[in-house]
């Protein structure tokens, strides 16, 4: 079961070795400045996959955005020749 570990900024200095070992242990760690939260600390891996996660929270998002768009009775298509020229015009002005 992930721990979560309250250290002050000062150890990030005098004592990092145990901050790293506790973060292999896949525990957190949030740093404190004057007592005050300052930062949180997590393993690499779970950083990635809650990264991973966010990028596929907003992908949904997007799509949903679109499928809505899509269904919108006022919603204009294209055709594939138009969509086309489109994107030359606007690659023409980078």
């Amino acid at each position: 079961m992930r721990k979560t570990h309250v250290r002050a900024t000062r150890e990030l200095r005098n004592n990092f070795p145990e901050i790293a070992r506790l973060l292999e242990q896949h525990d957190q760690v949030i740093i404190t400045k004057n007592g005050n939260g300052a930062a949180v600390l997590i393993n690499f891996d779970e950083y990635a996959a809650y990264e991973d996660y966010l990028h596929k929270k907003y992908v949904l998002s997007e799509l949903r955005k679109a499928q809505t768009e899509a269904h919108a009775s006022d919603t204009q298509w294209l055709d594939d020749e138009d969509f086309w020229a489109g994107i030359e015009d606007a690659s023409d002005g980078l």
